[in-house]
């Protein structure tokens, strides 16, 4: 998906007035979720992302963080600078385009690109 149609899917699911906006919202939803990934988690969804989020998923963290959802929704709501609720609203919609973004195993590409293949279980934490 490209840079323009993932950030108006974003756009249109958490009724963000523009493209600035929902970028702001991919940002902040995508940096606190890099917190909770491990290095094999983050290469393989930077693979998915435009390049504007997934370079937020390059930095290898040395530990990561299981957040509880609601503290999720804090650190977002503190890095995109909206409210509780807001938060709740946009990062919903980041990873519901997000989501939609991960192929489904038939879908996958063939073994031998580990850059970007999909974790061991098959699945994101």
């Amino acid at each position: 998906m490209d840079t323009e149609e993932f950030l108006t899917r974003i756009q249109e699911r958490a009724g963000l007035g523009d493209a600035s906006a929902a970028l702001h919202a991919g940002r902040a939803t995508i940096s606190t979720l890099a917190e909770q990934l491990t290095g094999q988690e983050a290469s393989y969804l930077a693979s998915l992302l435009p390049p504007e989020l997934a370079h937020l998923l390059e930095a290898p963290l040395l530990e990561r963080e299981r957040l509880d959802p609601e503290v999720f929704f804090q650190r977002v709501s503190e890095r995109e600078g909206v409210s509780l609720e807001q938060a709740r609203e946009h990062a919903r919609a980041v990873l519901g385009v997000v989501a939609e973004s991960v192929p489904s195993e038939e879908e996958e590409p063939e073994a031998g690109n580990t850059a970007g293949s999909r974790p061991p279980d098959g699945r994101l934490h």
